[in-house]
């Protein structure tokens, strides 16, 4: 009899470990899948997605410099969260808060946030930090 009670214990501990290992492999299958399909973002991959959107990246000198010279020339979007936004940010700057999910981009209601922050001039300056 308590052969097989010790017997039934250990089947569920085996179990209960397959089924870990299951889902450890289920998690790095699914971390790898949206590795390959978004990639690192490394700086070579945002220069490389600013020149296919037309964008051009400027260096942080660049900006205070341009900054320093005539503030209003810029149109600064503050991407931090609100309450890092109200601690402290730039003059001038506005809060457009993006959260750090691949999607987020893609959500209709984050599109529209960005279209009525940016308003409708195309040509001005626009620096996302």
């Amino acid at each position: 009899m308590l052969k097989a009670h010790f017997f039934s214990i250990t089947s569920m501990k085996k179990i209960i470990v397959i089924q870990l290992l299951l889902l450890l492999l289920s998690g790095c299958v699914v971390y790898d899948y949206y590795k390959n399909r978004y990639g690192a973002r490394t700086h070579e991959t945002v220069t490389n997605e600013a020149k296919k959107g037309g964008y051009t990246l400027i260096t942080p000198e660049e900006i205070k410099r341009e900054y320093l010279n005539n503030p209003e020339a810029l149109f600064l979007v503050d991407t931090r969260q609100e309450w890092e936004y109200k601690v402290q940010h730039i003059q001038g700057a506005v809060n457009l808060p993006v959260k750090p999910y691949w999607w987020y981009p893609y959500y209709p209601k984050n599109r529209k946030d960005l279209r009525n922050v940016l308003g409708p001039d195309k040509n001005r300056r626009v620096i996302f930090y």
